[in-house]
């Protein structure tokens, strides 16, 4: 929907993020394939896989960059 909700950094194989409502959320990126990714929370023991659908063009930081807005606006604490 258009509107900032929170924001996020990344380091050394961690996705650090915020949202205005959930608040702060460490995650531990692991590359699972060619087109598929791992995001581990030990904070709440919480797994979320992301899948590319073209294993030869799908670009990691694109979706991060690009995306990481929706991800945040569906995530529930």
């Amino acid at each position: 929907m258009g509107i900032k909700i929170g924001r996020y950094n990344t380091f050394n194989g961690i996705l650090e993020t915020f949202h205005t409502v959930d608040g702060y959320n460490d995650f531990e990126v692991y590359v699972i394939s060619n087109n598929e990714i791992k995001l581990y929370s030990r904070r709440q023991n919480v797994t979320c896989f992301l899948i590319g659908f073209n294993t030869n063009s799908f670009d990691y930081d694109r979706l991060f960059y690009e995306n990481i807005e929706y991800f945040l606006q569906e995530y529930v604490a």
